[in-house]
């Protein structure tokens, strides 16, 4: 049966520009439709805007974008219904959330009304990439509602997909999950050229990769590039990304004292020309499911030092001894590392 898919973007992820994360999401979506034994007719990203208007966007022959006004990430259910029903006259649906809050709430709205008012096959795929200890009830309210619209989120989609297999383990036994679900990792997109090149010149230049978002530990990197540069005051700190946080980040190395050694690089859609430059990544996502950036830093022979996320582990648990480095809970104890650790031997050699 041909269906058509459309990827719910309430937190408005998938931007124009990036073509590889758009052509990653769909081949997401693809593999979870040929598991079904489907085929793929048309592809449609829905996403939420501020301005109270709706605008249709083709991208390619069989990618469109639709954007329609809403509040906090949510669209009104008639809205999407109007859209899709001028968009497509297929009978089988499949609502794609990248996330299992907002987007899955809606996916699996939207999911229920077509089948149940209009007559349609419709299925929804979920895909979680953060760590269940990211929605801890015991946190905060805000933590609580996660915790809850995740659960509910899960329990209710038609498939599911997890980055890594204990992540996964550790969702389908907090919820008692039992709908069919895959471990489909973030594909990395490495030259040949680095896994027969060996790296020879480690600069004393460390680096943040990844979304500008508050969950990504921006605070904390500025807090440890801060430290390193005390051992190393010609230390080069470059950043890469792009994101909600952008202006914050940007005051927060305003008032720094390292301000003069930071380079934001914007968001790359390819980094392969720039692992050269790199000397150690910082990661600082303390929810780190997966880990991209610190796998594609491992295979271009770049050191990782990492705070301990579930990713970070995994990695941690088959790179070659010192290549990644787990950070201790307490950033302050980073100092004695750096002393004391071969961090300072990666940072000079």
């Amino acid at each position: 049966m041909n269906s058509s898919i459309y990827f719910v973007d309430a937190r408005h992820r998938i931007n124009n520009i990036e073509h590889e994360t758009i052509s990653r999401h769909i081949q997401y979506a693809v593999n979870l439709e040929e598991i079904s034994h489907g085929m793929c007719k048309k592809i449609s990203i829905i996403q939420v805007q501020k301005k109270n208007e709706s605008k249709y966007e083709s991208l390619s022959t069989n990618l469109d974008v639709i954007r329609l006004h809403g509040v906090f990430g949510f669209i009104s259910k008639r809205q999407v219904v109007n859209a899709i029903n001028k968009s497509t006259n297929s009978k089988s649906l499949i609502f794609v959330a990248g996330d299992p809050l907002i987007s899955g709430f809606m996916a699996i709205r939207l999911r229920d009304w077509f089948n149940k008012k209009q007559g349609k096959f419709a299925r929804v795929q979920i895909q979680t990439h953060f760590e269940l200890n990211s929605i801890d009830r015991g946190i905060s309210f805000k933590s609580l509602i996660r915790y809850h619209l995740t659960k509910y989120a899960l329990k209710n989609a038609d498939q599911l997909r997890f980055v890594g297999p204990s992540q996964r383990n550790s969702f389908v036994q907090r919820f008692d999950i039992t709908q069919p679900s895959l471990v489909i990792p973030v594909p990395l997109n490495i030259s040949s050229d680095y896994l027969i090149s060996p790296r020879n010149i480690c600069p004393e230049t460390i680096a943040f990769v990844g979304r500008l978002h508050k969950e990504r530990g921006l605070d904390e990197f500025i807090q440890i590039a801060t430290i390193i540069s005390k051992f190393k005051p010609n230390l080069k700190i470059l950043i890469y990304g792009d994101g909600p946080e952008k202006d914050k980040l940007e005051r927060i190395i305003g008032d720094s004292p390292i301000k003069s050694s930071i380079i934001m690089k914007g968001n790359l859609a390819n980094l392969d020309s720039e692992w050269a430059n790199i000397g150690v990544l910082v990661s600082t996502a303390p929810t780190e499911s997966y880990g991209r950036a610190m796998r594609e830093a491992h295979i271009h022979g770049v050191p990782v030092l990492a705070v301990q996320s579930q990713g970070a582990k995994q990695l941690h648990g088959f790179a070659p001894e010192g290549s990644i480095i787990l950070l201790p809970t307490e950033f302050l104890i980073l100092r004695l590392i750096i002393h004391t650790n071969p961090l300072r031997i990666l940072l000079s050699r």
